[in-house]
């Protein structure tokens, strides 16, 4: 199991490669978006703003693929895990459930884009924040 920085490489099954939106479009040549393309870029988004607002970023990932897209340091030596979803339909607690295992402390969010305003679910008693990026990145410290 490892946490380890957005843009930095230890092998391609251990960690992710984000480049900016505007790369991603210009290597793409893109004219319309997929649902699966329109999910890495909401990704992408949400990490540029969160490098902006909190410099490290991490993404962790376990041995059977359970993965969290974000991971950032959170106050009291927790740390916050971060979904992106463009459906909330499609989110599944599963992944922070294997994390929280490891790391019990800090908050758990999911990032939509859509919404305005955010609601919180209880997934046995895992709490999730279901919020847009505009309306919270702010307020994660």
């Amino acid at each position: 199991m490892t946490l380890c920085k957005i843009y930095f490489t230890f092998g391609p099954s251990i960690c992710k490669i984000h480049f900016t939106s505007g790369t991603f479009f210009k290597l793409s040549c893109l004219t319309e978006i997929t649902d699966t393309e329109r999910g890495v870029l909401w990704e992408h988004l949400v990490l540029d703003m969160l490098k902006v607002e909190y410099g490290e970023v991490f993404y962790w990932r376990d041995k059977n693929k359970n993965e969290v897209d974000f991971v950032i340091k959170g106050k009291d030596n927790g740390f916050i895990a971060i979904e992106c979803k463009i459906n909330p339909l499609k989110f599944s607690p599963k992944s922070i459930k294997e994390f929280r295992k490891l790391y019990p402390d800090g908050k758990n969010y999911c990032f939509l884009p859509q919404i305005h305003t955010g609601y919180k679910l209880n997934f046995d008693n895992l709490i999730v924040n279901f919020v847009s990026t505009v309306e919270q990145i702010i307020n994660l410290k």
